[in-house]
């Protein structure tokens, strides 16, 4: 198919473009600053690339224009007002209730579940963070 002779011309023709293509990609470092055509005065020194470094220009941001907030309506600010007694109360026992109600949920799932699985694992996992949720409650 081929003859030796130019399968060694193909490779030759391929590593010398690989030469070319490499010198043509000089870049010099001028104090901290990389650029590719140093400005006359500068003090710089040559680096060596290799072929694979792909380089991109830095992206331009557009200016957004502000805008005024929107307004809230008052009633759904937070003006610091203390709840009474009784109603933390109420919601916290509502809050402990809700967590309760989960969590026999979740043994219920993690007792159907077979040993050593990963959902078992899960399952067990989060049954532990309802308990932990639990124990934070007043």
């Amino acid at each position: 198919m081929f003859t030796k002779l130019e399968v060694v011309f193909a490779g030759c023709l391929l590593s010398a473009s690989a030469v070319w293509a490499q010198d043509s990609s000089v870049v010099w470092r001028c104090g901290n600053e990389y650029t590719n055509q140093p400005k006359t005065g500068q003090v710089c020194t040559k680096v060596q690339v290799q072929a694979d470094v792909v380089t991109t220009a830095p992206r331009k941001f557009h200016a957004v224009p502000q805008t005024a907030a929107p307004q809230v309506p008052t009633t759904m600010l937070l003006d610091g007002a203390r709840v009474d007694g009784a109603t933390q109360r109420s919601r916290d026992q509502h809050a402990q209730q809700i967590l309760n109600d989960e969590l026999s949920k979740q043994q219920r799932r993690c007792q159907k579940l077979t040993a050593q699985s990963t959902e078992m694992v899960r399952c067990l996992a989060d049954e532990a963070a309802l308990r932990r949720e639990l124990a934070r409650l007043p």
